[in-house]
């Protein structure tokens, strides 16, 4: 007797389970189709994302991630549903912060990543099949992340 086993097909524009990660840096200003897959905006919510007024233009560094249960509109909401980390732990001297998505929501989730003397933000709506994501800082007390990725 044969087994026929499943095919997935991958379709382009198809989000998969593959490790999402923020880009370590953007150049200011930047247009909104300038990163492929991430929605940019240049005037996030001034309540719910750190708010900081005009750009000047250049290269700005990658200083952190938010973890939002919602959705695109809740990028400009008044007050996004911003998650608190569920776990933290040193590893090798830096610190882990972890967001356990295994749970789902209705709402789905969105990865915001923030970046240093910009209120540009990079956000990205996380597909359904993301379980986790993860922000490493150099050490508690850094004012910025080394990386963050989800999964």
């Amino acid at each position: 007797m044969r087994r026929i086993l499943p095919l997935l097909i991958l379709l382009p524009g198809v989000a998969t389970a593959a490790d999402i990660a923020c880009p370590a840096a953007i150049t200011t200003p930047l247009a909104a189709d300038a990163v492929p897959g991430w929605m940019v905006d240049a005037r996030p919510s001034p309540t719910g994302f750190p708010f900081r007024g005009p750009d000047r233009p250049g290269r700005k560094g990658f200083e952190g991630v938010t973890i939002v249960d919602g959705g695109p509109g809740d990028l400009r909401a008044e007050a996004p549903g911003s998650l608190v980390p569920d776990g933290s732990a040193m590893q090798g001297g830096r610190l882990r912060q972890r967001w356990d998505l295994s749970g789902g929501s209705p709402r789905g989730f969105l990865m915001v990543c923030r970046y240093q003397d910009t209120a540009t933000v990079l956000a990205r709506v996380l597909p359904s099949a993301a379980r986790e994501c993860v922000q490493v800082l150099a050490r508690p007390d850094a004012g910025r992340a080394l990386s963050a990725q989800c999964r």
